[in-house]
Parts: C-alpha cells; structure tokens; sequence
C-alpha cells in the first residue's frame, strides 16, 4: 500500500482498531536487539559448532592414518611375484 491508500483504510468509519508495527532501520535494530543474553547465546553456538569441526577433522584425520597403516601392511605383505623360486620344488600332478 501506498502513503494515500494507508491514510484512506486508517481514516475510514469502519476501522475502529488500529495496530501499528512500527520498524527501526537495521543499524539501529541490530545494537538493541543483541543484549547480552543473545550475544551468549550466540557466543556458545559458534563454540559448539568449533567443537563439531574440530571432532570431524580429528575423526578425518585418524581416518585417514588408518587408511595409510592398512595400505602400509598391505605393501609389506608378501606377494607371488616376491616369493623365492626353488627348482625342483614344485610336484607335476599326474
């Protein structure tokens, strides 16, 4: 609505209740909206959300160290082509 429209539907016979919202500009807003109980709040959200992405780099990162050993283990396994050949030790099945 527009400044004419608003004063027209304010000013008619049939409004006899009137709520007004009134809004301060955001600058103003922000100041008297973050007391001191919000800004802790706040304060302790950001804290828990450190928390959490420092539990999921730690959880990453021994993951990770994991992921490492077991290939480590794996390479250090022998396989057929570092096993010692022995002539004459191999059996032909007849």
């Amino acid at each position: 609505l527009d400044r004419e429209e608003a004063m027209a539907a304010l000013s008619g016979d049939d409004c006899r209740n009137i709520i007004l919202l009134v809004a301060r500009p955001e600058i103003q807003l922000e100041e008297a909206w973050l007391d001191d109980e919000h800004s802790e709040f706040l304060e302790q959200l950001k804290m828990e959300m450190l928390e959490e992405q420092q539990r999921e780099e730690m959880e990453l990162a021994a993951l990770e160290e994991e992921q490492e050993k077991q290939l480590q283990r794996e390479d250090e396994k022998p396989t057929c082509s570092t096993l010692p050949h022995y002539k004459g030790s191999a059996q032909s099945i007849k």
